[in-house]
């Protein structure tokens, strides 16, 4: 709560986002469930702390104001029922926190916050999609609507996405085979729709995933992404384990694993202030005043895995560690597929990287020649005897 309140500080200094930054709606929906947390938290040195409520009333307002005529917002995308899916969890995080509370000085202000939910839960669910991730955020959203205002049209259109089936391969990665998206989208997703709907079976892909990240986990807590297909492609993203924690806690308490809980503890000593640092719903006082369960002892710590070799086939990729050294080869990017370099895709022609403590090489890859055909990208990883072989086959033609 204390760097909740740091947040909530700020704020009140300036409580909405800039506007035209194209995340000022995500922007202003965590900040008001921020500002929610606080007001309603005994917990909080803002609790019932009347300078709090002209923030919130403006932050509705603006809710409000800014929605399109379907109930849907700008943000990132245009007309956007997954991006609005977002702002709606924070909404009703927001919305849950007042209601629990009850204080009559913001009976107005929950009225006013049920017709924007309402709202934009409609339209988020007549709505589609841009990337599979975005199904099991809708879902989540609309979960988070249910609790509030029960409806079955609500849970029959989260059976309709979950009909699809949840993506998640035999090497424990989503279709998009990224660890930022993983970690701010999926497992969080299905963890809510785990909870809110008492369906426990949607815990064992976030099992396995967080099982799968453990093999792709540096010293310092960064995250391999080269086998990415989403935007932590990008030169200079990083992704790191913190964004994971609240999945990894649940876990660690629903199945008294002590790995997970040896990875919760390593983020609540070093990294607690960067879980903050989020727009997302996932932050994690947000998760913790929905989920009381949270707040359990965590079981005795084992070990994380500090040595090992770990071939995910699927990615086509290799991780060898031996403690303070790890190396990484990849030859699964999708270029070698015929589907292109279009957004979406992997298309990383790093094939190596390597560290030892700090020193870190970051990307090695291949050319034939200066003037040739671009970089070398393999046509999958091939390993036998300890040795791991990369190629590529490549033919021309002349007129």
């Amino acid at each position: 709560m204390t760097i909740n309140d740091t947040q909530v500080e700020a704020a009140l200094e300036r409580p909405l986002a800039a506007r035209g930054s194209g995340m000022e709606n995500r922007a202003n929906g965590a900040r008001l469930s921020a500002l929610a947390a606080s007001y309603t938290s005994a917990l909080s040195r803002f609790h019932h702390d009347a300078r709090l409520l002209p923030a919130l009333q403006g932050l509705v307002e603006a809710m409000q104001k800014n929605q399109l005529p379907d109930g849907l917002y700008d943000s990132g995308n245009l007309d956007s029922p997954p991006d609005s899916a977002f702002i709606l969890e924070t909404l009703c995080q927001a919305q849950r926190q007042l209601v629990d509370d009850a204080s009559p000085v913001t009976t107005d202000l929950r009225a006013r916050l049920r017709t924007v939910i309402l709202n934009t839960a409609e339209g988020v669910r007549t709505g589609g999609i841009h990337t599979p991730n975005h199904r099991w955020h809708v879902c989540a959203a609309l979960a988070h609507v249910h609790r509030l205002y029960p409806d079955a049209k609500w849970v029959a259109r989260i059976d309709d996405w979950l009909g699809e089936g949840i993506d998640l391969d035999a090497d424990g990665q989503y279709a998009e085979r990224s660890p930022h998206y993983t970690a701010e989208v999926v497992n969080p997703a299905l963890v809510t729709l785990a909870l809110l709907l008492d369906r426990p079976a949607l815990l064992e892909p976030v099992r396995r995933s967080l099982e799968a990240q453990l093999y792709l986990l540096e010293t310092d807590g960064e995250l391999e992404t080269v086998a990415s297909r989403r935007q932590d492609q990008r030169a200079g993203a990083r992704v790191y384990i913190w964004a994971h924690y609240v999945p990894y806690r649940l876990l660690a308490l629903r199945d008294g694993n002590g790995v997970f809980a040896a990875v919760t503890r390593w983020i609540e000593r070093d990294f607690l202030a960067n879980t903050m640092v989020t727009r997302s719903p996932n932050a994690p006082l947000a998760q913790w005043l929905d989920f009381a369960e949270l707040a359990r002892e965590l079981p005795e710590t084992r070990a994380l895995p500090e040595t090992y070799t770990r071939v995910f086939p699927g990615m086509a990729l290799a991780r060898v560690r031996r403690g303070a050294m790890s190396a990484t080869i990849y030859g699964g990017s999708d270029a070698s597929t015929g589907l292109g370099l279009g957004s979406g895709l992997a298309t990383n022609p790093t094939f190596f990287k390597f560290r030892k403590g700090a020193a870190v090489l970051e990307s090695v890859r291949m050319t034939p020649a200066f003037f040739s055909t671009g970089f070398f990208y393999s046509d999958g990883l091939h390993v036998a005897d300890g040795r791991y072989q990369l190629q590529q086959i490549l033919t021309s033609s002349r007129p």
